[in-house]
């Protein structure tokens, strides 16, 4: 009997390395999971980072009057609904904050689409953009130009070219997320 107790006890003694080399392997596959997830955030957040640092936000100052003719307004001028926007100096932009109004409007039908367009000095500037709720982002290009779009800026030859869809109904800005 003692024979039989020492044998049990030798097969349990070559049972045990076996689940500890299987818990081992487990062990090393969820650290390298973590490690990848660790990397992959990593990655992630070092993109959005520079996203974020390299964005502009477009605030143009235009009312937009979706779905609803307006009524009795004075003040403000009409106009077309497509604009190109061209460079601005800081001295041009702070002095438009500092006035900061809606001056314009623009009627746009009920789901209709327009083309925003921005001007740009060179073609590695504005590369991606995103729109604000309730508008919505049709699609966008980068073009270059043969001449300059805009009078006194001769190297604005670079488009970054918006089309948006317009909501059902609507009164109020719009508002650009663009991106370098």
């Amino acid at each position: 009997m003692a024979r039989k107790k020492s044998s049990g006890n030798i097969s349990r003694k070559r049972e045990s390395p076996r689940k500890s080399a299987y818990g081992f392997y487990i062990m090393s596959a969820i650290a390298v999971v973590l490690l990848l997830a660790f990397i992959f955030e990593l990655s992630y957040s070092s993109s959005l980072n520079l996203m974020i640092r390299t964005s502009s936000i477009a605030n143009p100052p235009i009312r937009f009057f979706v779905g609803t003719q307006p009524v009795n307004i004075s003040g403000i001028v009409k106009v077309p609904s497509n604009q190109t926007f061209c460079p601005e100096n800081s001295t041009i932009i702070n002095e438009s904050n500092e006035l900061f109004s809606y001056g314009y409007y623009a009627e746009l039908n009920s789901n209709g689409e327009f083309t925003y367009s921005f001007a740009q000095n060179s073609s590695n500037a504005y590369a991606f953009a995103t729109v604000e709720k309730p508008f919505s982002l049709v699609s966008y290009s980068s073009v270059t130009v043969n001449s300059s779009v805009c009078a006194g800026y001769p190297n604005a030859k670079h488009l970054l070219v918006l089309k948006i869809a317009a909501p059902h109904k609507y009164i109020g800005p719009i508002y650009i997320n663009l991106y370098r």
